[in-house]
């Protein structure tokens, strides 16, 4: 595992990306589960197929995108507000990291 590799997928551990699940699916502990499972996995196949798609962003703003577009997945929608305010970021950046995903890898979804 290459240093910076392991940065990354340290910052993004599967416990890490729980715990924020947690944050937005309070109440719903096998919804926050489901969602944190897929999305450690299309965080390592992202990290896989193009690296620098992480470069820069906050783990916040990476999730925020990613948690948006998998409540649709798991049929369990929150608002970007409700996300944002769960994560500690923005509406903005939840729609801008959602839109970045789906233009990235389309196919993960």
């Amino acid at each position: 595992m290459k240093k910076t590799e392991s940065y990354l997928l340290r910052r993004l551990s599967p416990e890490k990306v729980m715990v924020f699940a947690s944050a937005i699916w309070q109440n719903q502990p096998s919804v926050a589960a489901d969602v944190s499972d897929r999305a450690s996995k299309i965080i390592q196949t992202a990290y896989e197929k193009r690296p620098t798609f992480f470069a820069g962003k906050s783990e916040k703003g990476i999730l925020s995108g990613l948690f948006y577009q998998l409540g649709f997945n798991t049929g369990d929608v929150k608002t970007q507000q409700e996300i944002a305010l769960a994560l500690g970021t923005t509406e903005m950046t939840t729609r801008a990291s959602c839109q970045d995903w789906l233009v990235c890898f389309p196919e993960l979804f």
